[in-house]
């Protein structure tokens, strides 16, 4: 997999998306690493979806940064799913702020059988937010 770079060099803030959400959130506990040339964390990510993953962190990237990342899914397989992603938006927390900071995360791409993992994974959680209409 080839190193990922980022795509701007300014931080650019955004909310996360509130409306025309395509893909359900999980929560989910799963340790996940994330690298590029310039950085590298690891931690525990508890938000999850067919097409991302958020990751709490107070370092934050810019939106539009890519990076190689690795997802660690406690699904009884061995391995981890390893892909690429990229940052979509960036929630920075004001102090008295419940919510924690971090990184929106979408998924560009998944090696292997990444995608069905996840997808199997998640088919046995409950999801974390549901949409107006109860779907």
């Amino acid at each position: 997999m080839s190193d990922a770079k980022s795509d701007s060099s300014e931080p650019r803030v955004s909310e996360p998306p509130s409306d025309g959400r395509v893909q359900t959130r999980y929560g989910v506990e799963c340790n996940i690493t994330i690298d590029s040339d310039a950085w590298f964390f690891a931690g525990t990510a508890h938000n999850l979806s067919e097409g991302g993953i958020f990751v709490a962190t107070p370092i934050v990237q810019p939106i539009g940064s890519r990076f190689n990342l690795s997802i660690h899914l406690d699904d009884g397989q061995d391995g981890v799913i390893r892909g690429i992603g990229e940052v979509r938006w960036i929630r920075q927390v004001e102090a008295g702020e419940e919510d924690p900071a971090g990184i929106g995360i979408q998924f560009l791409a998944l090696e292997g059988d990444g995608s069905e993992r996840i997808s199997a994974y998640l088919r046995e959680k409950g999801p974390l937010y549901h949409s107006d209409d109860g779907s």
